[in-house]
């Protein structure tokens, strides 16, 4: 199973919120002046993650490059005792191991989608290491091609048209540094940060959105990497 996830971090030395201050540059937007950290218009929804996933292809079916599947919602399964994966099926497609993926979005009421709601999902999974993966993958109304969810596991900008995702400079002191993520759309910009849902309003309706960057200064371990992770969620 390939899944992108916002997975729980451990407390770590440095941490901007432990430091008793965040540095200004460690927060801008790319466009935004060193006068200070960003204005945050989003308001507090509460603790939950987000992650996607899809069954292992078939080696007839593997394809390189961004995947897309279009259907109607078949049904929506809420996930077994002691796990978080909803699992989505659409109907009409013909291999049933590419008409089935996988959602954390927790609480679960925040999925924009219902059974019958047709939807086209395209997705790209990305291996990083023995039983380590992430994904990319944006589901939009199918009829409309409205954006109802991105779930971006590579953290790249080009994820989510129409909005700004901001870069985090790492801190000074050396170590791990797990810092808040701006995202901006429409004039109006959240911090997002790791394990929290945060509600921003827009001229287009409101989102929900979370997200964090790990930043590494100085010496690090030799399996470290920086990153960043964010979800985009059509509020309902």
């Amino acid at each position: 199973m390939c899944r992108s996830s916002f997975a729980p971090r451990a407390a770590v030395t440095a941490r901007a919120a432990a430091a008793g201050t965040v540095l200004a540059a460690a927060l801008l937007l790319p466009s935004a002046a060193r006068a200070g950290p960003p204005r945050d218009d989003s308001t507090d929804a509460g603790k939950g993650r987000a992650a996607f996933g899809v069954p292992p292809a078939k080696p007839a079916a593997a394809k390189p490059g961004p995947a897309t599947i279009t259907g109607n919602v078949a049904s929506v399964e809420a996930p077994p005792s002691g796990t978080y994966f909803t699992t989505v099926t659409l109907a009409g497609t013909a291999v049933e191991a590419e008409r089935r993926f996988t959602l954390r979005i927790d609480p679960p009421y925040v999925l924009p989608f219902k059974a019958g709601d047709g939807l086209a999902v395209t997705y790209q999974c990305f291996k990083v290491g023995p039983g380590a993966s992430f994904c990319d993958a944006t589901v939009r109304d199918a009829a409309s091609g409205a954006v109802l969810l991105i779930l971006c596991g590579s953290g790249r900008p080009a994820c989510a048209p129409g909005w700004v995702i901001g870069s985090p400079r790492p801190l000074a002191a050396p170590g791990r540094h797990d810092l808040p993520l701006p995202m901006r759309h429409a004039g109006r910009t959240a911090v997002a940060d790791d394990g929290v849902w945060r509600k921003l309003d827009t001229p287009d309706g409101p989102w929900l959105v979370t997200g964090s960057a790990t930043r590494w200064t100085g010496k690090r371990p030799p399996e470290a990497r920086d990153f960043t992770t964010y979800a985009i969620v059509r509020a309902r």
